[in-house]
């Protein structure tokens, strides 16, 4: 394993976490937010949508990867 995989697991942790406190903490308070605070609250939504985005592509990417090694040694 590489040193840059070992933190994978870390990065998704703390995102979901963000994503859950924010739900609940914006959930119970939504009605008394303000226009500005509505707006900040959205956007780190989106940053965490894009967060979660990414990790799925690169998910993806590795096992496509390892899909197509695997493949190779079996015709090898």
């Amino acid at each position: 394993m590489r040193s840059n995989e070992r933190g994978f697991g870390a990065y998704v942790g703390v995102t979901a976490f963000l994503a859950l406190v924010l739900v609940l903490h914006t959930k119970r308070r939504w009605n008394e937010l303000g226009m500005v605070d509505r707006s900040v609250v959205s956007l780190i939504w989106i940053s965490l949508l894009a967060s979660i985005a990414a990790f799925a592509v690169t998910i993806w990417r590795y096992i496509k990867v390892r899909r197509a090694r695997a493949n190779g040694r079996s015709n090898d």
